[in-house]
């Protein structure tokens, strides 16, 4: 996850880079960033999975099929990715109408937590994942809420060292559902934190993150009447939340495109 003592503007060059004179990211710059952000993940899964196959002389026809099922995965998720381009444009630029159902963490959660499996393996990482209602639910777009905790995942395996326990907690609650997300980096302190969700920002720029994971996140999350959010013990773990409402609990403006939108920064 976002660990670190330095923030930086990050991804094209001086912080106000690319932008017009009236402070305006142009759409479809800003879109290349974000969708070349999100389709290195599943390209990344693929590729390790690839590596561990070519590995695998030894290897259990059982183990060698799990494998592939990672490769399908990783592969699947690409092509909803590519598939899903013009709902990215519409996100970005605040106009996108959410597909919401009924969901559960089933739903969302859970598929995330298998997606990611082959990068914690590369990183000799584990995943501890607690959820005492499998079944709370909330009402949102499932593809959406899902990639959301991937880009929490993804960014915990990244800056998380060698060896950690990824922790994921579900906590349900009456009124609303919040998911968290820590690694045991070196942390970050207050003042970095209250900058994290912004784009372009990130607290280690040789990790090879361009800082538009948590943007996205954050902007999921309000698109669903929710929030995020960050704590941090310096040295000793970071947490990231979603916090979203409970089924039944949706605020009247939940999942509907507002004038506003999030390019001017």
């Amino acid at each position: 996850m976002v660990s670190g003592t330095t923030l930086t503007q990050n991804g094209l060059g001086r912080p106000d880079q690319g932008r017009d004179k009236d402070n305006y990211f142009p759409p479809t710059a800003f879109f290349r960033e974000v969708f070349l952000h999100e389709v290195r993940p599943p390209l990344s899964v693929a590729r390790q999975v690839l590596e561990l196959l070519r590995d695998s002389v030894d290897t259990s026809a059982g183990d060698v099929g799990r494998l592939m099922g990672w490769l399908e995965h990783s592969l699947i998720w690409l092509q909803h990715l590519v598939e899903s381009i013009p709902t990215w444009v519409a996100l970005l630029n605040g106009e996108v109408i959410l597909n919401r159902r009924l969901i559960t963490i089933r739903d969302w959660v859970e598929p995330a937590l298998n997606l990611v499996q082959p990068l914690l393996a590369c990183k000799e990482q584990q995943l501890r994942y607690i959820c005492g209602v499998p079944a709370a639910p909330v009402w949102g777009d499932p593809r959406w809420l899902q990639q959301a905790v991937i880009n929490l995942l993804t960014n915990a395996i990244r800056h998380g060292p060698r060896g950690d326990t990824i922790e994921v907690v579900v906590h349900p609650g009456r009124t609303k559902v919040e998911v968290r997300v820590t690694d045991h980096g070196p942390g970050i302190s207050p003042r970095q934190a209250q900058q994290l969700f912004r784009p372009y920002v990130t607290s280690q720029a040789e990790s090879g993150g361009k800082g538009l994971g948590l943007y996205i996140v954050r902007r999921v999350a309000e698109l669903h009447g929710g929030s995020v959010g960050v704590s941090s013990r310096p040295g000793e773990a970071t947490t990231f939340r979603i916090v979203l409402p409970a089924a039944g609990y949706e605020p009247p403006t939940a999942g509907v495109p507002t004038a506003q939108n999030d390019r001017r920064l």
